[in-house]
């Protein structure tokens, strides 16, 4: 984990440009959200009112480079502009760009020149930050976290005094823990582990049953055999496309498929993971988590996994309220605004409108949880219970330790005294 800048912002080159968005009577603020399958772009007037939206493909220029995510942008851009009726050479105000990838001050420099360079009438200044620092903005404008597992997946943070720490988020080759694609590959291994005779895992967890999944993978991926798996997962790989197997292990999961539903829970884990390496950057009483992403639309099934890793490392000394939230907006408004913050425009925010909580975590809820877990299996109170006991006969055989050797010692010393004393007389 690490801290980084939040964002960047670059001005338009061109004073006359700057100059000419905000002479106009109509002040038109834009942000845009880009990830690895799909990029939404949303333009707003300073009430906060959306006039257009359009979509587009992928740009995440990792995948798809830099020139490619540039064309993407300013596609999106003119033809918004054309369906408000904005002239192409009339600027917006400000475009923040809020996209996966874009972690990198150096990237977010190059994106922005780049579009300056191949449209001069973009926008009067840009502001470019990672995916999540937008969703963040979409619902609090006061910082917060945001955990986003979609395709891929990352954890971040955002203190109110603008420090941004970071947890995943490493892309698929090396992490994206808790995502779409990470919990699909994790199948594809599992189920050919188990094809090939070998153990699924390598401690004493029994072997699945994995005749529920291989059906639903032959049929999504259109395959009737192992070998024809290869062509899809490195001749013609698709990272979204291998991720959309994840909605046919929810509906396993939800069909009761113990397997399935144990790929859920270890995605809950892993996303609970990110959330508990993060939090201890928060110093306050209450924090909302915002959860974006298509694999948050089955909380109910990461719900497990996720808690049970803040009920063991949340807590110890320090448990805040704890609010999972959804952003019921595109993460593109965040970029908005905080865009529209750069150079000084004001752009109204309902957030009470923008986010729904669907959970609270707290002190109360972690006793229900545990008094629950007590219900279903008494050998956990009973193993707390023995723990106290053992700590507690620790301390007494610790103690009367310390006492016979304290009687030892003495008497030892008595010993010694007297046969001195008997010398002496002598």
């Amino acid at each position: 984990m690490a801290t980084q800048r939040p964002f960047t912002s670059v001005a338009n080159p061109d004073a006359s440009v700057r100059q000419a968005a905000f002479k106009t009577s109509r002040r038109v603020l834009g942000g845009l959200e880009g990830g690895g399958t799909n990029t939404v772009l949303v333009l707003l007037s300073p009430e906060g009112m959306v006039l257009t939206k359009k979509y587009g493909g992928s740009s995440n220029q990792w995948l798809i480079g830099l020139d490619q995510t540039v064309s993407t942008i300013l596609e999106l851009v003119r033809e918004a502009k054309a369906e408000i009726k904005m002239a192409q050479d009339e600027p917006l105000v400000s475009l923040g760009l809020c996209m996966s990838g874009l972690e990198q001050e150096e990237q977010q420099l190059a994106l922005m020149n780049q579009l300056y360079q191949f449209d001069p009438f973009v926008a009067s200044s840009i502001t470019a930050m990672v995916d999540s620092v937008g969703s963040i903005y979409a619902g609090s404008a006061s910082g917060g976290m945001v955990l986003i597992a979609g395709t891929g997946s990352i954890g971040m943070l955002l203190t109110p005094e603008d420090e941004l720490y970071r947890c995943g988020g490493w892309g698929h080759m090396i992490g994206d823990e808790g995502s779409g694609y990470h919990i699909s590959s994790r199948a594809i291994n599992i189920v050919f582990r188990v094809l090939d005779g070998m153990k699924a895992y390598l401690d004493d967890t029994p072997q699945p049953n994995v005749d529920y999944l291989w059906g639903q993978m032959k049929r999504y991926f259109n395959i009737r055999t192992q070998d024809e798996l290869l062509d899809v997962m490195y001749r013609r790989f698709e990272k979204s496309y291998v991720a959309g197997l994840c909605s046919s292990i929810a509906e396993g999961a939800n069909a009761c498929d113990q397997f399935c539903i144990d790929l859920f829970q270890n995605a809950g884990q892993q996303l609970g993971h990110h959330a508990a390496t993060l939090l201890p950057h928060y110093k306050s009483s209450r924090i909302q988590i915002l959860c974006v992403g298509s694999v948050f639309k089955s909380f109910n099934l990461l719900k497990d996994g996720f808690l049970s890793v803040l009920d063991k490392e949340i807590g110890r000394e320090w448990l805040p309220e704890i609010v999972l939230s959804s952003v019921v907006v595109e993460s593109a408004i965040g970029a908005a605004y905080l865009a529209a913050r750069q150079v000084s425009q004001p752009l109204h925010m309902a957030y009470s409108k923008m986010v729904e909580t669907f959970y609270v975590y707290n002190n109360e809820e972690k006793r229900k949880r545990s008094a629950k877990e007590e219900q279903r299996n008494p050998s956990s109170k009973l193993s707390r219970s023995s723990s106290m006991v053992t700590g507690r006969d620790s301390l007494f055989l610790a103690l009367g330790t310390v006492a016979a050797a304290a009687i030892v010692f003495g008497a030892k010393y008595t010993v010694s005294w007297l046969q001195n004393r008997h010398a002496s007389m002598k």
